[in-house]
């Protein structure tokens, strides 16, 4: 590339000067070789023992040389200290090149250009291009960091908004000012919970989401230890009585901007609050107090955690819950009217770790009778049964299988041996290895690790499972296809496809699943390892697709349609249907006199005939 200069022998900058290319290949077999290179001179190449090398680079210096002598004919010179060579070889190690002159002086040998803005590199790679575009990025963000800095959105934005607020007098300015934060970030409007609905972890998070997607992201957290709807009940003067109101500042403050209420709140969910909004606000919490607030300079365009921890007393020897919840009125006004002053749009969120009263149902073992009540012994009752096994892809479940016992045997010495696997599976504080695991939309795969079982080490017990589209019922349905048992470097297959199967949507339940009673898993075939084997499963159930959360989909049954207590109301139906069809039949049956004795007529003769 020529710049022509306004004077004559001016500096002459020759801005791309591709190199010999050297290409270096393994195991090279015969054939056509093309070759690559600069695009300005013509190249030869020679193929030898298994590498193929370029021997001349007459026709590149001859270009070199043309244009010098083009140069000189045209009353210019190349300016030798701005002229760049750049080499590209790819071959392996390091090989020596030998200089390019121009002018009598040697041309500076770079491994990097900057050509038209692009940075080209040469061992064609792109980072330093990369590096240079983020280096200009960083650049242009500094302007935008500078304008949050200095108030752009006040002096800007705000100021044509409020352009008449010399014709507003004070008390009336505060008025605009509270008008002008509520409307400028109203909440999102959301669905209150119905009555009774206790909102779960994942339905606050869902609120917090929807609420901070158009709220400020300075958010107040009040965090009271407990908080109870019957507080509100008893406390806020709602019988009547405003003045003498637990709640008149939270009041206040509710009637004058947008809200949105959760009567009943798990306390897991209301624990984790905190942790919630941090993931929210992407920013650490910040524990303060009204005092430290007022001395602290907050920042609108950052977004902000504030927790402020709330007491909560309803013992004798101290304060009433009344004046304790009056006390944290008190504080949650000082702290609006801080933020108030300070011109910064918040949002406020109120509630506490726990409940303050906790409404406990009745017993079974008490019951009332009449006029008196069974004083019988409470008795524990049934333990909990321990969760299923659950594997996890993306911190996503997709996987869960769960089974009152699960068993092994192995025929030996013409006797069955049998093992146990529940404990290893199931249990409290009992994980098993899932190593191997997988699903996805159309199959599923669930591995159970165990260490020695029945003298093999490892041993594993893998679940199989696949969904598919079926036409004539014109919906998904899963089957567990396969049952494995892998050890000693074997495989023992039972097949389950014909029995095992549920809608996608549901999970399969069954009371008894085995490979010998009824089976529902046969082998593989006659020569399979599975004939050596059982395998026994109570109280089964397994899902491998579409879980939603921690608890299994509706169960479809492997009990058929036809159970006893279905065939012995048929039978008794049938019987009863007889028994109605025999009365009705001898009902029928019966005829009525149809010739009657008259006092004064003759009397009547009925022949032995008839």
């Amino acid at each position: 590339m020529i710049h022509h200069p306004h004077h004559t022998c001016s500096g002459l900058t020759i801005e791309e000067q591709s190199s010999t290319v050297y290409r270096e290949t393994d195991g090279l077999q015969s054939g056509t070789v093309e070759p690559q290179g600069s695009p300005i001179w013509g190249q030869k190449w020679e193929e030898g023992q298994n590498r193929v090398e370029q021997v001349d680079e007459s026709g590149y210096r001859q270009e070199v040389e043309h244009l010098e002598g083009w140069c000189g004919k045209n009353n210019l010179c190349i300016n030798v200290k701005k002229t760049k060579e750049m080499i590209v070889d790819l071959r392996r190690g390091r090989h020596a090149h030998l200089p390019l002159h121009v002018g009598g002086s040697a041309v500076e040998v770079v491994s990097n250009y900057r050509y038209l803005g692009v940075h080209l590199s040469s061992n064609l790679t792109w980072s330093n291009n990369t590096s240079s575009l983020v280096r200009k990025a960083h650049q242009r963000l500094y302007f935008l960091r500078r304008l949050r800095q200095v108030g752009f959105y006040r002096c800007v934005v705000e100021s044509v908004l409020c352009s008449s607020i010399v014709w507003v007098s004070s008390g009336n300015y505060k008025c605009f000012q509270e008008w002008y934060l509520d409307l400028r970030f109203p909440l999102a409007p959301q669905n209150a919970p119905a009555a009774g609905h206790v909102v779960s972890s994942k339905q606050l998070q869902s609120y917090l989401s929807t609420a901070l997607s158009s709220a400020p992201h300075n958010v107040l957290l009040f965090l009271q230890d407990k908080l109870s709807v019957d507080d509100f009940t008893m406390y806020a003067g709602v019988f009547g009585n405003k003045q003498d109101s637990a709640f008149s500042n939270l009041e206040t403050a509710l009637q004058s901007s947008t809200s949105l209420l959760l009567p009943s709140v798990f306390s897991s969910a209301s624990a984790a609050l905190p942790a919630l909004l941090q993931e929210q606000l992407d920013t650490a919490p910040l524990y303060m107090d009204p005092e430290t607030l007022g001395q602290l300079r907050l920042n609108a365009s950052l977004p902000a955690l504030l927790i402020f921890r709330l007491p909560y007393s309803s013992g004798a020897d101290m304060m009433s819950a009344k004046e304790v919840l009056s006390g944290n009125d008190e504080v949650i006004g000082q702290v609006l009217n801080i933020m108030k002053g300070q011109s910064v749009p918040y949002t406020a969120v109120y509630t506490a770790l726990q409940p303050s009263r906790v409404i406990e149902e009745p017993s079974l073992a008490v019951r009332s009778v009449g006029a008196r009540s069974l004083l019988q012994s409470r008795r524990a009752g049934p333990p909990a049964p321990y969760p299923p096994v659950e594997f996890k892809e993306r911190d996503s479940p997709c996987i869960l299988m769960w089974a009152s016992n699960l068993a092994v045997s192995q025929l030996r010495s013409g006797k069955w041996e049998r093992h146990d696997l529940t404990s290893k599976t199931f249990g409290e504080g009992v994980s098993p290895k899932l190593e191997g695991s997988y699903c996805n939309e159309t199959h599923s795969r669930l591995v159970l690790n165990y260490g020695t079982v029945l003298g093999f080490s490892p041993f594993k017990l893998i679940f199989l499972m696949s969904q598919r589209h079926y036409k004539v019922s014109a919906r998904r349905w899963f089957t567990l296809d396969r049952v494995q048992l892998e050890y000693d470097g074997k495989k023992a297959s039972f097949n389950g496809s014909r029995s095992i199967y549920a809608p996608a949507e549901y999970s399969y339940r069954c009371e008894s699943v085995t490979s010998f009673n009824y089976p529902q898993l046969t082998p593989h075939s006659a020569k399979d390892n599975a004939n050596d084997w059982r395998i026994s499963f109570e109280d089964f159930q397994v899902q491998g697709f579409n879980v939603a959360g921690k608890e299994f989909s509706y169960a479809s049954d492997c009990a058929g349609f036809f159970t006893p207590g279905i065939w012995m109301g048929l039978l008794t139906s049938l019987l009863m249907v007889l028994v109605l069809t025999y009365g009705l039949h001898m009902i029928m049956q019966l005829h009525t006199m149809d010739r009657f004795d008259d006092p004064k007529g003759p009397a009547i003769s009925v022949p032995q005939t008839e």
